[in-house]
């Protein structure tokens, strides 16, 4: 990890650099993060980035008159390029039933590698860069979502009901609006044998919603759900789809 640069728009650029991985031209860059100023005041910051960077960074850049870019032959390991990577290839074109010990290996050794939204807390002063960071947010929760739906619904398969509710959870904590993850916790809480704890999270689902939404209703399919529980009918992991 890189912890000697203390200018945040220095470890921005570091970040985009090798988060693309692409070959910019000096301008772009320095309209990035300096908007709003005049051409020379651009280019004098860009310089001073790019001198904090060669400080501590250099032999991973290739800096030309022209173009800013992370040595391509540099061997650099990024956790949220390897999360995405993992994600992709074991998610893709894939049934849950086909999934193996190893794909489920590679899961789980992937998801732990995420600890909450991409540069959560992290701020600098650049609209395009900011935006940027926001895609890229909403990507990487995309596949971690999607990914810990698969796996849910793999351990409800395997009857794994535990490590089916752990990821549920890890849902719940990333998105605590998510009405299929409250559907899943009751479901699993049923299966379970813990129809009380079901009912709490559907309780607290009609909470959070109301909160919000102060006229919106769980959808059917939720209300189909915690009627089933109620009166005992809730589903089994064979017919849970």
């Amino acid at each position: 990890p890189i912890t000697s640069l203390s200018s945040r728009k220095a470890i921005a650029l570091l970040i985009y650099l090798a988060y693309t991985g692409k070959e910019y031209p000096r301008m772009v860059l320095a309209e990035m993060f300096c908007p709003d100023c005049s051409e020379d005041v651009t280019r004098a910051t860009l310089r001073r980035l790019i001198y904090y960077l060669n400080r501590v960074v250099g032999e991973y850049l290739i800096v030309t008159n022209e173009t800013l870019a992370i040595d391509p032959t540099a061997k650099i390991w990024l956790d949220v390029r390897e999360v995405e990577r993992t994600l992709r290839d074991c998610t893709a074109n894939c049934v849950i039933t086909d999934f193996s010990a190893q794909r489920i290996a590679q899961l789980e050794k992937s998801l732990a590698l995420y600890h909450g939204n991409f540069l959560d807390g992290f701020y600098v002063n650049s609209a395009d860069f900011e935006t940027w960071v926001l895609l890229q947010r909403e990507q990487l929760r995309f596949l971690v979502t999607y990914a810990l739906d698969q796996l849910v619904d793999y351990y409800i398969l395997q009857n794994d009901y535990p490590l089916a509710m752990r990821h549920a959870t890890h849902l719940m904590a990333i998105d605590e609006m998510r009405e299929e993850t409250y559907q899943q916790l009751m479901t699993l809480s049923a299966l379970s044998g813990q129809r009380v704890t079901a009912l709490k999270y559907y309780r607290r689902f009609c909470r959070l919603l109301r909160s919000e939404f102060p006229d919106a209703e769980p959808s059917p399919d939720t209300v189909s759900l915690v009627k089933g529980i109620q009166n005992g009918t809730f589903p089994s992991s064979t017919n849970y789809h």
